[in-house]
């Protein structure tokens, strides 16, 4: 099988899970244990303080929209403001990367 045969297949096995806010992050653990051959995506409600409860949970990522893109930011030019939101994003997820690793 090539190599875009492969991605395909992979696609076919993430699920997007919308709102994940909505669903929390024990849904995402509930739901994975049975069906170890899927991943998770969290998108809708996904923001710096449960980012990393859904990565724990087993989420294989997110998606992020009004948490990091702020509207009124960008109009001002403030994009310190959008960098700074990524940042402590990424820092979250690694966060939680780290505490699987233990």
């Amino acid at each position: 099988m090539d190599n875009k045969s492969n991605v395909i297949l992979k696609m076919e096995n993430i699920v997007k899970v919308f709102p994940a806010n909505a669903f929390g992050s024990s849904y995402f653990k509930a739901v994975l244990a049975p069906f170890k051959n899927y991943s998770l995506f969290a998108f809708g409600g996904v923001t710096c303080d449960n980012i990393g409860e859904f990565i724990k949970a087993g989420a294989l990522g997110a998606g992020i929209g009004s948490e990091l893109i702020n509207l009124k930011a960008i109009s001002e030019g403030d994009f310190a403001y959008i960098t700074n939101k990524a940042k402590s994003l990424i820092e979250a997820v690694n966060s939680a990367k780290q505490t699987l690793k233990k």
